[in-house]
């Protein structure tokens, strides 16, 4: 009779150590999940702000190569040629011709030539620009410290 209820003693004790260990593996676990998501957030807002980050840098990069050969001397000679500029001394060997010796005798479809040509040399210019500022705007969004702790709420 000892025995049993020594036995019965036993498994009641054993139960209780069971969902006391249950109860800690589970605590446990939850650590383990919640840090496991707390790291993956900081990763995903890490790979965000390096997107972010290289996302400007290219768009910068692309709007000033279009600006640098808007300015570039191609491009100008491009514009002149629509323009179809005339100089006082074509057999002048100066090189570039000094605005001084342009004669100013333009017709108006050769003045819209030009401008038409410049609008083309910067056609992506407004979409290059927008892209700047969506992308600055994400930069400036991913690197506040305060908006990653909001966000990672």
């Amino acid at each position: 009779m000892v025995a049993l209820a020594t036995l019965f003693v036993t498994q009641i004790m054993n139960a209780r150590t069971q969902r006391s260990q249950l109860g800690h593996q589970a605590e446990l676990l939850e650590k383990q999940l919640s840090h496991q998501r707390e790291l993956a957030q900081i990763e995903y807002f890490r790979d965000k702000r390096t997107e972010s980050i290289l996302d400007f840098q290219k768009n910068l990069e692309e709007s000033r190569g279009i600006l640098e050969y808007f300015h570039s001397e191609t491009a100008d000679s491009e514009r002149r040629m629509k323009l179809k500029l005339r100089y006082r001394e074509e057999s002048a060997n100066t090189y570039p011709k000094s605005h001084q010796d342009v004669i100013h005798d333009f017709k108006i479809e050769d003045v819209n030539n030009m401008l038409e040509c410049a609008l083309e040399q910067l056609n992506n210019i407004d979409q290059k620009v927008s892209s700047i500022k969506t992308s600055f705007d994400l930069h400036v969004v991913y690197l506040e410290k305060d908006g990653e702790a909001s966000l990672l709420q």
